[in-house]
């Protein structure tokens, strides 16, 4: 199924040996958090994940776990009930500092990190029973993606659970207000929106049942713009109020959360 909401830029890295790349750097790897998690709806948007991904694992209790392209174990690190849990990474720069922060926070026990490549099923088979990736799978245009579904699919035992971020089409990246960009040192790399409806067809096409879309950044703009203007004069003020107004409903989000369960048959 081909998403008709964004189109890809060419001057956007979209493909899987152009994402790849952008991440096989010292620098990059190093700087990821401190340049993207910085403003208060950047800080929202993590702590929802690492809750989203707490609440899921305690819900379906799988005994085998897999994050894909996990970066610097920006989430793992928060996931401190995981007790054997698999990282597949394909950036050595990236894998160094994950390394690092798990040693650090005393989790590295806890984590196999496989370096490989997540559109190759041979890297790292599984078969597991919870796959997450975050950042990812947003990146890549509609035949690698497709690819990259082939691949996750038959690491998922049957029924099996997958968790990612999706990106609204209403607030794709690219067209994202300049105040929501300041201090995130933004890659050049595509994100591809969706409306709900392409991403249940989208999903379906891929052999998965989408369960649940979680919110995040409900109100993308204001919050976006709170952040940036109170960051250096109030950002204890600016989180508070981001996180107040994240109370209010909405139905255009930054961003979802979803939660898809493999299925048998592909339709």
């Amino acid at each position: 199924m081909k998403n008709e909401g964004i189109k890809c830029q060419s001057e956007l890295a979209s493909d899987e040996k152009a994402v790849s790349a952008l991440y096989q750097n010292a620098a990059v790897a190093d700087q990821y958090i401190q340049a993207r998690f910085v403003l208060a709806w950047q800080q929202l948007l993590h702590e929802t994940q690492v809750q989203s991904l707490r609440q899921s694992i305690q819900l379906f209790k799988p005994d085998s776990i897999l994050e894909i392209a996990p970066g610097p174990a920006r989430l793992s690190t928060e996931l401190i009930d995981i007790r054997n849990g698999t990282m597949l990474e394909y950036s050595q720069e990236m894998i160094d500092v994950a390394r690092a922060r798990l040693k650090e926070r005393e989790l590295l026990n806890r984590w196999t990190i496989v370096h490989g490549n997540a559109f190759e099923p041979k890297d790292c088979p599984g078969p597991f029973n919870f796959i997450y990736t975050f950042r990812f799978i947003r990146h890549f245009d509609d035949d690698d993606r497709m690819r990259l579904y082939a691949a996750i699919h038959s690491r998922l035992k049957p029924g099996g659970i997958l968790m990612f971020d999706v990106v609204n089409s209403t607030y794709n990246m690219q067209d994202r207000p300049a105040s929501a960009a300041k201090r995130s040192d933004a890659l050049s790399v595509f994100d591809v929106g969706y409306t709900v409806k392409e991403f249940h067809d989208e999903m379906n096409t891929a052999g998965f049942e989408v369960l649940n879309m979680y919110p995040v950044v409900r109100h993308c703009r204001l919050q976006s713009w709170i952040s940036s203007k109170l960051y250096d004069i109030a950002p204890g003020f600016s989180r508070r109020v981001v996180r107040i107004i994240e109370a209010i409903p909405s139905q255009s989000p930054l961003e979802w959360i979803a939660v898809c369960r493999r299925m048998d048959k592909r339709k």
